[in-house]
């Protein structure tokens, strides 16, 4: 595998301009591959074929916590691993929370849709930091506030409710299964 050297910057007239010191000294010698052209291995028969892919690592701040982003980005395989310790109802009120921040200690700040929700968490306070645990190693408690300002109307938990609310999310997991549920007329049974 050949890497190019990087070359000194240029000037307009043509002339290698010195470094920021002044003095002649040449900068060190970059030793990764250039961040503008991927890396080319040969391959059998002299074909050229693309070098293998680097493993991109979760984004985590120090000690290990992860940043909000990696959260929020688990957040739905968090509700998923509540639904299926069989606590649906929770699940459901977790699928209207919304995480908000990510401290370095670890502690996950959520934010809460309304009073029912409130209540409905703290009741399972140690199912739903289990969950967030599994899903995102690093966070160690968890704060809720609620939304200041206008009160929101609070929907009714049902069975109907929370079945719809378990077939949306099996159709927006699988496309395969939306469109099956679709021509098919299929509905989920309990």
């Amino acid at each position: 595998m050949v890497r190019p050297r990087p070359r000194a910057p240029v000037d307009r007239a043509g002339a290698e301009q010195s470094n920021a010191s002044g003095s002649d000294e040449e900068p060190p010698a970059w030793d990764g591959p250039p961040p503008w052209s991927d890396e080319v291995e040969e391959g059998p028969a002299g074909r050229a074929v693309a070098a293998p892919a680097r493993t991109v690592r979760e984004p985590r701040a120090a000690g290990g916590v992860p940043d909000l982003h990696h959260v929020v980005g688990r957040w739905d395989a968090v509700v998923a691993r509540v639904r299926g310790a069989g606590r649906g109802v929770i699940a459901t009120v977790l699928s209207d929370v919304e995480p908000m921040a990510v401290t370095a200690d670890g502690g996950l700040l959520l934010q809460l849709p309304n009073d029912a929700a409130e209540s409905a968490l703290m009741s399972a306070m140690s199912d739903v930091l289990g969950a967030v645990t599994a899903e995102c190693p690093g966070i160690r408690k968890l704060t809720l506030r609620r939304t200041t300002g206008a009160a929101v109307p609070v929907a009714r938990l049902t069975t109907e409710s929370v079945i719809a609310e378990r077939l949306a999310t099996l159709k927006r997991r699988d496309p395969a299964l939306d469109a099956a549920i679709t021509a098919l007329d299929l509905e989920l049974l309990e």
